[in-house]
This record gives C-alpha cells, sequence and structure tokens, in this order.
C-alpha cells in the first residue's frame, strides 16, 4: 500500500488558517465571510488598499460545488475576485497580489 504525500493529509482549516495569518501579517483586513441563507458564500473576504479579494478554501485536491462555481462567476461578473483555494501557497500568492496591486479579475 502507497503513503499519501504529507501535502495531500492536509486539512481545508489549516490551509485557510495559513493563508489567514499571512495575510494579517502583511497588513491586510480579514473576515470569515458569512451570508445568511447562503451556503455557497466564499470562506473569506480579504481587503486591502480598497480592493477585495474572496477566497474559498478547500483540502488539496478537493473541488468547488457546481453551485460554489456559479456563485463565483457572479462575483467575477461585477468586478470581484473570487478564488478556490487549495494550497498554502497558491493562497499566499492572492494575497500577494493583492497586496502588491496586481490582483485582476
Amino acid at each position: 500500500m502507497s503513503k499519501q504525500p504529507a501535502f495531500l493529509k492536509e486539512k481545508e482549516s489549516d490551509i485557510e488558517k495559513s493563508v489567514v495569518s499571512y495575510a494579517r501579517r502583511r497588513g491586510v483586513k480579514c473576515s470569515k465571510f458569512t451570508s445568511v441563507g447562503r451556503r455557497d458564500a466564499p470562506d473569506y473576504i480579504f481587503f486591502f488598499g480598497g480592493h477585495v479579494l474572496l477566497l474559498e478554501f478547500k483540502r488539496p485536491g478537493g473541488k468547488p460545488r457546481p453551485t460554489q462555481l456559479r456563485e463565483q462567476a457572479k462575483y467575477h461578473a461585477v468586478g470581484i475576485r473570487c478564488e478556490i483555494v487549495d494550497d498554502r501557497i497558491i493562497g499566499q500568492g492572492f494575497i500577494e497580489e493583492l497586496v502588491n496591486g496586481t490582483l485582476y479579475i
């Protein structure tokens, strides 16, 4: 029996905590995003320099539900970046784009 690589054992909550902690260290305002009656809302909203980023966290290799993809498309349609993140390095990359002013739809 083959062993799973360590990064595949990482939990969604571990990735979320790592990215949120990184964002706070970079001076980004972070809030858990809850929307009453909308269970497909992204997990977190990040604010920096007048810009907004929404992130939905998944475990490594985790896939969003079709309803989450539709929700993501609605945000993109109004000019808000909304991404699915299943890796802490990718999540930190989005935070860097937000901080550096290079976050585009």
